[in-house]
């Protein structure tokens, strides 16, 4: 199975997509890097998947077209608590434009 996951270089993501490709699974892992680290991107020093450098906010449905992908799983958001607290409009937006999968 295609699977995207937004929020792909962060801690979260970044091991959900460790396991999936580990069970046979094309693993995309699509984050804008606000709050992903490049280091999230390798487990022993192997590449998980296939990183694409894209905002959640922008359209991607080209992406969605292009890669076949039959699964999104959404753990794009803002981390610190700082940013969230003074500007939380930010954080509706992001956890709320996850790509649909038509």
């Amino acid at each position: 199975m295609n699977i995207l996951i937004t929020g792909g270089a962060g801690f979260v993501g970044s091991q959900v997509g460790h396991y999936l490709e580990g069970r046979g699974h094309t693993v995309y892992l699509f984050d804008n890097m606000s709050y992903g680290h490049v280091d999230n991107l390798s487990v022993n020093g192997q590449s998980i998947g296939e990183f694409i450098k894209g905002d959640v906010r922008e359209y991607c449905d080209h992406l969605l077209r292009e890669k076949e992908i039959e699964a999104v799983l959404h753990f794009a958001g803002v981390a610190p608590l700082l940013i969230v607290s003074q500007t939380p409009i930010t954080l509706l937006i992001i956890m709320s434009q996850a790509p649909p999968v038509s």
